[in-house]
């Protein structure tokens, strides 16, 4: 049965849902020729080796489909946590993988080596040694934070808040650092803190992260996870537990979010020293919303993923071309 909340919830999904899209871009971050769309297309498979992957894989197809044409088709999958799928340039085709495992620190070799790029989700931040392997950056979990951007930035700016430190996470990960992380916060004195382990609406929760004058990002399964792109793109003030992966751009403490430390010593510290500084937060979640701007939204991460792999063409012997 369902509750008002969640059909409040759902009315406003389903007319986000068919809302045009903002039409409004960055200035492009990674500059692909004039000609690309002529001289490079992609194959997609249709299905994945694992079920669930297609939460990163459509946003990486879309993100392609930006600016060359994609054909979803028949594209064998044979590596355990990676999407492959067929690039062609200038009449030439190349196996380009995308790794979503969550552990940094697990490549599967093989597909590495078969694969002209492996762009890695959850990149180490201490590399690979290996310059086919790159940072995949980080993508939204589904289509819906694209059409509800520009009214979440305008809450954001136009909205009084209603939480002052605010982060719900999901029970089944990360729970050696969320456990204490979490029980930190709900026992602080100097805000109040709302989320936990209780779980709302997408909708609602992205409303929510909004009007949050501070918002916690912790890990997951792996460093990195949907609820920080989500938080950056929105243009929240993030507040973070160290990230063990890297970006295809560095973030950067002080400058797109606060860091606390391992030992989360800090949290509640650097919490209160964004409540008590409404100029550090509005700088902070300024930057964060033009590093998603310039980085992780999808236009830009199609763009880089090309770029990437003209390169890699270029640095390369014509025999890795399958």
């Amino acid at each position: 049965m369902f509750t008002t909340e969640r059909l409040q919830d759902l009315a406003i999904e389903g007319v986000l849902r068919v809302w045009p899209e903002a039409t409004d871009r960055a200035a492009p971050s990674y500059t692909l020729p004039p000609d690309i769309a002529r001289r490079v297309s992609v194959r997609w498979p249709r299905t994945y080796e694992w079920g669930p992957a297609d939460v990163w894989g459509d946003q990486y197809r879309r993100a392609l489909s930006r600016h060359v044409p994609v054909r979803v088709t028949d594209v064998p999958q044979r590596f355990k946590g990676n999407i492959v799928c067929h690039v062609a340039v200038d009449g030439r085709t190349y196996a380009v993988a995308f790794d979503y495992n969550d552990n940094p620190l697990v490549l599967d070799e093989e597909s590495v080596r078969r694969n002209l790029v492996t762009f890695k989700a959850q990149y180490s931040s201490l590399g690979y040694g290996q310059p086919e392997v790159l940072p995949g950056g980080y993508v939204f979990g589904n289509e819906l934070p694209y059409r509800m951007l520009p009214y979440l930035r305008w809450l954001r700016r136009t909205r009084s808040k209603l939480f002052d430190v605010y982060g719900r996470f999901g029970a089944k990960f990360g729970t050696n650092i969320r456990a204490p992380a979490l029980k930190r916060l709900n026992e602080a004195q100097g805000f109040q803190f709302e989320g936990g382990l209780q779980m709302v609406g997408y909708s609602r929760y992205l409303r929510e992260v909004a009007r949050s004058l501070v918002v916690v990002d912790l890990p997951g399964n792996g460093p990195l996870c949907f609820r920080l792109v989500e938080y950056l793109a929105i243009g929240a003030c993030v507040v973070a537990y160290p990230h063990h992966a890297a970006m295809p751009m560095p973030l950067v403490h002080g400058e797109h979010l606060l860091y606390v430390r391992e030992d989360l010593s800090d949290l509640e510290e650097q919490c209160e020293r964004c409540l008590a500084d409404q100029n550090l937060r509005v700088r902070l979640g300024g930057q964060a919303a033009d590093y998603f701007d310039r980085y992780l939204h999808r236009d830009q991460l199609g763009a880089y993923f090309i770029a990437s792999v003209l390169d890699r063409i270029a640095s390369c012997s014509p025999l890795t071309a399958r």
